[in-house]
């Protein structure tokens, strides 16, 4: 395929389908509609984008390791994505595709491009935390944050409306424990992505749902892999980047081209000369707490770092430090226990819905509201 053979592809958009020329049209005037609300825009913009006579298209980084950026991205390295993920979920031309991402991030687009590729119906929504509405019987594909899964669960019909997807990816933040637990009644495939904007979306991906649970990450194909020095992954996809990505997570490398991560080398907390992931110690404490939380770290002269515990809440009194001791008996070991607990009202999180844990521990450890000694 040339780089320029998806000028040849239209798509089909809420119902209707478009050529190229009609398809460009359709955005034009879309564009010029004053009452046209911003996220429809984005996408008229993207599609603009997509089919102009450059090579490559802009997108934003999340901005959840560091300062977000603008990025170019080759076409042809988005079209060998949306083809690998295509192949990779059986999706086939007439599939139904729901877009309710903000496509001023790589996930959106990435959903658009998938559709032009694979002739999936496309159907685009307002991107908001709770798409309940917008899920029907005959959905097959959709890509969401955890927060929208989340939603989801909680909301009218709970798990039986996330059956309704027939095949389900979540990415741009990790699933939390519990969301996780919830999600192995699923009766269709359901998917942890791994990835990035310098990878064009994901390059692999996890079963979550009952029938086919894995707690690693399988790659998709034409994707090799390694470690560096600190056992942090790196990825080479020659058809999705023509530079080696070198990430921050630290992982395990298992056979058959297949991965665990086990935290971010950033989040790691290095306490009594001993190594902790807050990643792993979280997992063992899914279901112990009806709000959010956090397993962090404040320095401390003796240990070097002190492990602490942040929970979401409006009302810190409903966890008096003795009950949440009681809690995490057994859970996690003498070593591992949370020496503080630290409380904030709303835990700040990134543009695309991921915690920002920095902000989070420096936040709570500065105002020390509501703090205790376990």
């Amino acid at each position: 395929m040339t780089q320029h053979d998806y000028n040849l592809y239209g798509l089909y958009l809420n119902g209707f389908w478009y050529n190229r020329e009609d398809l460009l049209k359709k955005c034009h005037e879309t564009k010029a509609n004053l009452q046209s609300p911003d996220w429809e825009l984005s996408i008229t913009k993207f599609i603009i984008e997509w089919y102009n006579e450059n090579d490559f298209f802009e997108v934003q980084t999340s901005g959840s390791t560091g300062l977000s950026q603008l990025l170019r991205i080759k076409k042809e390295f988005a079209i060998n994505s949306a083809l690998s993920t295509l192949d990779f979920l059986e999706l086939k031309p007439g599939n139904t595709a729901l877009l309710c991402l903000p496509v001023s991030y790589i996930a959106g687009k990435m959903m658009i491009i998938r559709s032009i590729m694979g002739r999936l119906r496309l159907t685009s929504v307002e991107p908001k935390g709770n798409v309940s509405d917008d899920i029907s019987e005959n959905t097959d594909f959709a890509a969401m944050i955890p927060l929208q899964v989340q939603n989801l669960l909680e909301g009218p019909g709970g798990i039986s409306k996330i059956n309704q997807i027939r095949k389900l990816i979540i990415g741009g933040a990790s699933i939390p424990p519990a969301l996780e637990e919830n999600l192995r009644n699923q009766h269709h495939p359901v998917y942890s992505t791994y990835g990035m904007t310098e990878t064009v979306s994901h390059i692999a991906m996890r079963r979550i749902d009952g029938a086919g649970y894995s707690k690693n990450y399988k790659l998709l194909p034409n994707i090799s892999i390694s470690q560096d020095e600190h056992d942090c992954l790196i990825v080479n996809a020659p058809f999705l980047s023509e530079q080696i990505v070198h990430t921050r997570d630290v992982v395990r490398i298992l056979q058959n081209y297949e991965f665990e991560v086990l935290g971010r080398l950033d989040n790691m907390i290095i306490s009594g000369g001993i190594k902790y992931f807050p990643e792993i110690l979280e997992k063992k404490l899914a279901g112990c707490f009806s709000d959010r939380f956090i397993i962090s770290s404040k320095p401390d002269p003796k240990l070097g770092e002190k492990i602490i515990l942040i929970i979401e809440t409006q009302q810190p009194e409903k966890y008096p430090a003795h009950l949440v001791k009681n809690m995490l008996n057994g859970k996690l070991t003498a070593f591992e226990f949370p020496r503080e607990i630290f409380f904030l009202k709303k835990f700040p999180e990134t543009g695309t819905s991921k915690l920002a844990r920095k902000q989070i521990t420096q936040e709570a450890i500065n105002r020390q509201l509501y703090r205790d000694s376990v």
